[in-house]
């Protein structure tokens, strides 16, 4: 409390003399406190004793006193934790007994830097050993290691299976990251998935899945307490996920597409309005092509559900829809009007446009092919939308991908007329 007024009173200081009497009262304060001890070598010095009390009224008596009496600057001598209180009373008071160190004058923080260094030399660090850790198999072969950690009660879990990018066939690439891209969004069948995403946040838990280089993840993580109820959740998600082949980026076709997928995504669009916000059916949904500059991308749309065959069935039939006719012009502007407002951005700093050039450099495009971009999705009507979706958008003829627990999952599929054609990425392989 006492350096709070000490800091505060310098910072209200404007005369010389004002500000020569805080100074005393600051450095016999750090001189009291040990700030100024030197350690002693080899091991790291103690806390210091609390100061005494005449040390800190001395202090406050000298910043009392008149400006005239109180001196220039403050010799603090070094000290060591055992007589700091004492040092710092004689620095205030009156002389003591000789210092067996040149003192630190210490006048501003730029003094700082004549302090004692910091200690060289440490206690040695405990031996490092391999952590103990517990494995076990499950009636399904599924190995389980068990590393208890006692410093913070949460639990966090990893489910790891072989595959990932490197599983997917060598004529399918992307498959694993097609399963993945929708992961956790859509909830599961006990818990829908607004429900779901409201009870993890109760919760303060979180379930995130995801495809690497040469594995699928799945991780989880919560208090030990709600492990039972967050384990059980973990083990309901089902992803859903349809695809086609789609353009490159020369394609005349792609401002047209960007448009749809616009119209398809945006906060209120076509996917989010009906599957999620009437239907419930997914927490998130998307569906957008993507446009390499030197091979066809893919059109690709998903999320996640707890009734994949009742999503699927939405989503297809929004898509059909799609196909058949443009949207309305209203849905159209608001698509064109978020990207094209966007486009500032592109410009935010010299770091990400000395970035876009280089990309364009490597990707052989013209360097103003960014106002070549905004020029084409201002210039996109409804009839360029509608010839587009009808010659790039096949619905009843995309390849569908549902990852999920196939006992809970399978008669929903059956049921909204989907034939289940179970799929291993190490059969694929």
């Amino acid at each position: 409390m006492l350096r709070w007024h000490v800091y505060r009173a310098l910072a209200e200081a404007t005369s010389r003399a004002a500000r020569s009497a805080l100074a005393t009262v600051l450095g016999a304060v750090l001189a009291a406190t040990g700030a100024l001890a030197t350690p002693t070598p080899g091991a790291l010095a103690a806390p210091p004793p609390a100061p005494r009390p005449s040390a800190i009224a001395s202090a406050l008596a000298t910043f009392a006193a008149p400006a005239s009496a109180a001196p220039e600057v403050l010799a603090a001598p070094s000290v060591s934790p055992a007589s700091a209180s004492a040092a710092s009373a004689a620095s205030v008071q009156g002389p003591a007994s000789a210092p067996s160190a040149a003192p630190i004058r210490f006048t501003s923080p730029d003094d700082l830097g004549s302090l004692p260094p910091l200690p060289t030399e440490f206690p040695p660090l405990p031996e490092l050993r391999l952590p103990k850790y517990t494995t076990a198999t499950l009636r399904n072969g599924l190995r389980v290691f068990l590393l208890p950690d006692d410093e913070v009660p949460l639990v966090r879990a990893t489910l790891l299976m072989r595959g990932g990018q490197y599983g997917s066939p060598a004529d399918k690439v992307g498959t694993a990251s097609l399963t993945s891209y929708v992961q956790r969004a859509g909830g599961s069948a006990q818990h829908p998935a607004p429900g779901l995403d409201e009870r993890l946040e109760q919760l303060a838990a979180s379930i995130e899945l995801g495809a690497g280089p040469q594995a699928t993840s799945a991780d989880m993580q919560c208090l030990v307490e709600d492990v039972e109820e967050v384990m059980a959740l973990f083990a309901e998600v089902a992803s859903v996920l349809l695809a086609e082949p789609g353009v490159t980026l020369a394609d005349p076709d792609t401002f047209a597409l960007d448009v749809l997928g616009g119209v398809f995504n945006s906060f209120g669009g076509t996917l989010f309005d009906t599957l999620r916000s009437r239907e419930g059916l997914a927490y998130s949904v998307s569906g957008a092509w993507d446009s390499p500059p030197d091979h066809p991308g893919l059109f690709v749309a998903g999320g996640q559900t707890s009734a994949p065959g009742d999503f699927l069935r939405s989503l297809r039939a929004l898509l059909a829809a799609a196909a058949a006719e443009p949207p309305p012009a209203a849905e159209l502007e608001a698509a064109k009007s978020e990207t094209l407002n966007s486009f500032a951005f592109n410009f935010a700093s010299n770091a990400n446009q000395l970035q876009r050039i280089l990309v364009y450099d490597l990707l052989g495009l013209p360097q103003d092919y960014l106002f070549r971009y905004f020029k084409g999705i201002e210039q996109v009507t409804r009839a360029d939308v509608g010839r587009a979706a009808a010659a790039h958008l096949h619905p009843a003829f995309q390849a569908i991908v549902v990852v999920a627990d196939r006992e809970a999952a399978e008669p929903n599929l059956e049921a909204a007329g989907f034939r289940v054609l179970p799929m291993r990425l190490e059969d694929a392989a």
